[in-house]
């Protein structure tokens, strides 16, 4: 998904929840309290790759998925 975002030009910052505790517990207040991962909770689903924009997560079904949200919420400068 990385790839796909430095493609279109996309500032991001990356968040490696396996490298640090403060970002694995930043990213389950959002997996656990946003209705994005209602239908995951519960499932033993993780739920990443997942962009967050503007405090709003989308979860990343593919390159494809990521295309289209760069398109559709204008992220490419």
């Amino acid at each position: 998904m990385k790839a796909v975002l430095s493609e279109n030009h996309v500032r991001f910052e990356y968040a490696d929840i396996t490298k640090s505790m403060l970002a694995l517990k930043a990213f389950l207040v959002i997996r656990d309290t946003s209705d994005a991962y209602r239908d995951i909770r519960g499932k033993r689903s993780i739920g990443i790759p997942m962009l967050l924009v503007d405090n709003v997560p989308y979860l990343i079904s593919g390159p494809e998925h990521m295309q289209e949200l760069i398109d559709t919420l204008d992220l490419a400068e």
